[in-house]
């Protein structure tokens, strides 16, 4: 068995240096002598940000990072009574000096390594002329790393890629891989720009690749690599090694994944010293301990600043300890099967998805859902109680392992945010290794959802209960409603049930609710599944501007920006909801009509208008069946849907065409196709026809 102690994000700054002499160091060596003296503690590792913006309060990164070594690094070894081999360090984004590069060089670096060939190239040839062109934001770290690792008593590579160690500790033989995620940090922008190189990952692998345990260092989530190589870099890792360590994100995460290529277990430590008066639930400064064998023990702690002591991380874990297990390795059967579901999945529903997101005037018709979506804001509600705003990432949703309830207005974005998680899931099965499945909650009526998984993947019964088992699905539910007058009791108890039945499977579900103080009591009282509760907001402008920019044509820049901005003013000075939709009706109305949409009921008039063409010539029987007709019609077939004794918001076919046939003969008085006006209505989208 392997202990290890997993640092990352001090971020040494002067405030943080002086916090760790006034504070932290003692409590912090005072929990670390007492973990100790339980069971010791084997290695040491820090996953990058050592120090604070490139060093910028000691006048250069190489003079931080020669502090961190005096005030943190020597400290704690002499407090375990380690040697430097037993300490090992990567670099994160803070520890570079991001302005060593012209922004020219980095523009030039950045449109070159758009291949994953171009990366392995460019990697190559630094390491063959030991270059530092085009990264010398790296140089004072690497300088430092080789200085301070170079008498290293243990068998080790160590080159401007390269950083790997080996060595016994009882009866295993442990492989170290400290691996550069940092080299392509340069603004603020980091996410979807990181880059590893396919080569700098294998030529670390090659050398621990006969360890009977092997742990990678890298202080950026593997969610945040460029599409350039995400997907292939992730397999690497998952399959090469054991145990995969990283930070950044200042938040505990731990999470075990098996897919067909081997079990991986991955950790996310909090900073541990950065911002140590915060009550933060979700940023608690602090440590993990690991405790790696058969399975994997973790014992999360942080920094109590009123106590001056270490304390159980609860928010984590019950009494801040989780243990992980390593499942049994899923069968080359099973992964294509998953493999199977995912085909179909794009097959069958992405085009339908697709179609769902309303397109701008850009001129791009290509847009997809990845592309489409604007990500709303959303939190957990719990900064109406702390001072701190707690907001959830796209990243947070997608990594948790909790399941998740969305709670927002009508039009907020919910089944957009479905839809784009589905996408995500689907897209990268080979990170993810989860089939996602979407369900509206107001069709699954009688049936059960082994029987809808099988429709929505077109998967047989014996596939399905097998993937069930194994945990393999992520549900992705639409309009969960646990109202008492809608008369869904037999929709939750089969949720409930399924639940019960398949604990290993994540439900992530929305709720239409217009009051985000409060949970509904219905939830309350009725709810058996421990969902986390999240609140999507009305857009800001952040996010407006984003849904504009779609519309705006792509060529005149500088006429795009000063015109969006006028929009973007316009829209915040009428009284229209914060979503989606509004901003789309109101882009839509200010290209197509004189009138201004100064309130919501006016907007849809104008919309309602367009959308019916009341003035287009060619309209359908226009001498007979005019704009008026039209309204009317959409407003009986509301009224039946409505009143529809089944609490649902559709009509069956039947209904839909029978209710068309009886305005046309009674309230028009003229012979009409009925097909032809249905037609216009679905190729209008006013309604939506689903063929399950």
């Amino acid at each position: 068995m392997v202990r290890i102690l997993h640092l990352t994000d001090f971020h040494l700054s002067n405030r943080t240096l002086r916090d760790w002499n006034d504070f932290y160091k003692d409590a912090f060596f005072k929990k670390l002598a007492e973990l100790n003296s339980e069971r010791e503690i084997d290695l040491i590792f820090f996953t990058g940000d050592l120090i604070d913006k490139g060093g910028k309060d000691f006048g250069s990164a190489r003079k931080a990072l020669d502090e961190f070594q005096i005030k943190i690094i020597t400290p704690i070894l002499e407090l375990l009574n380690k040697d430097l081999s037993r300490l090992i360090i990567c670099p994160g984004n803070h520890d570079i000096n991001r302005n060593a590069d012209s922004k020219i060089d980095e523009n030039g670096l950045k449109t070159t390594l758009t291949t994953s060939d171009e990366v392995i190239d460019f990697i190559n040839n630094c390491q063959n002329k030991n270059s530092y062109h085009y990264i010398q934001r790296i140089k004072e770290y690497k300088e430092f790393e080789y200085e301070l690792y170079k008498y290293l008593d243990c068998d080790k590579i160590h080159s401007l890629f390269k950083f790997s160690i080996k060595y016994k500790i009882g009866n295993n033989t442990i492989g170290i891989s400290s691996i550069n995620t940092a080299w392509r940090c340069y603004n603020d922008n980091d996410f979807s720009n990181i880059l590893i190189g396919e080569n700098q990952l294998n030529d670390n692998y090659k050398f621990v690749e006969n360890c009977d345990v092997k742990i990678a260092l890298l202080h950026h989530q593997l969610d945040w690599l460029s599409d350039v190589e995400k997907r292939t870099i992730n397999s690497h890792i998952n399959k090469n090694y054991d145990i995969v360590l990283s930070g950044h994100v200042h938040e505990n995460m731990s999470k075990m994944t098996t897919g067909f290529t081997g079990s991986c277990f991955h950790n996310v430590s909090p900073s541990g010293l950065n911002q140590i008066r915060t009550d933060s639930t979700t940023f608690a400064n602090g440590f993990t301990i690991i405790d790696y064998n058969e399975s994997v023990d973790c014992h999360y702690l942080k920094y109590n600043h009123q106590q001056k002591n270490f304390v159980d991380n609860t928010d984590i874990a019950d009494k801040g300890k989780k243990s992980f297990i390593k499942e049994a390795i899923d069968s080359e059967s099973d992964f294509n099967i998953c493999r199977e579901a995912i085909n179909n999945i794009k097959e069958d529903h992405y085009s339908e998805m697709d179609d769902y997101f309303i397109k701008g005037k850009n001129g791009d018709s290509n847009l997809t859902v990845r592309t489409a979506f604007v990500y709303p804001p959303i939190d957990d509600g719990k900064s109406f109680y702390e001072q701190e705003k707690t907001n959830t990432s796209f990243n947070e949703i997608i990594n948790s392992f909790d399941h998740l309830l969305f709670l927002g207005a009508h039009e907020s974005g919910k089944k957009s945010l479905l839809y784009r998680i589905v996408v995500e899931f689907a897209d990268e099965y080979e990170i993810y290794a989860k089939v996602p499945v979407f369900i509206d909650f107001y069709e699954i009526k009688n049936k059960e959802f082994t029987t809808i998984i099988k429709e929505y993947t077109r998967l047989n019964t014996e596939k399905v209960i097998n993937l069930l088992k194994k945990g393999k699905f992520i549900l992705l539910i639409d309009n969960i409603n646990y109202h008492e007058s809608k008369n869904f009791g037999a929709q939750i108890n089969k949720l409930h049930a399924f639940n019960k039945d398949y604990p290993k499977n994540r439900i992530i579900g929305t709720y239409v609710h217009d009051n985000l103080e409060i949970l509904p009591t219905e939830i309350i009282n009725h709810c058996k599944i421990p969902f986390s509760y999240q609140y999507i907001r009305g857009l800001k402008t952040k996010e407006i501007k984003t849904i504009m920019k779609q519309w705006l044509p792509a060529k005149d820049v500088s006429r795009s920006e000063e015109r969006l901005e006028k929009l973007i003013n316009t829209f915040s000075s009428y009284n229209l909801p914060n979503n989606a939709l509004s901003v789309h009706l109101y882009l839509w109305s200010v290209e197509n009509s004189d009138k201004k949409p100064i309130n919501q009921a006016v907007l849809m008039e104008i919309y309602i208008e367009l959308i019916l063409e009341k003035i287009n010539k060619e309209n359908i029987y226009r001498n007979n069946f005019d704009f008026t007709n039209k309204v009317q019609l959409i407003s009986m077939v509301a009224e039946k849907i409505i009143k529809n004794k089944d609490n649902i918001d559709y009509l069956q076919f039947t209904d839909f065409h029978n209710t068309i046939n009886e305005y046309l003969k009674k309230k028009v008085g003229f012979t009409f196709d009925v097909n032809v006006v249905i037609d216009y209505l679905f190729d209008r989208k006013i309604f939506v026809k689903n063929n399950q």
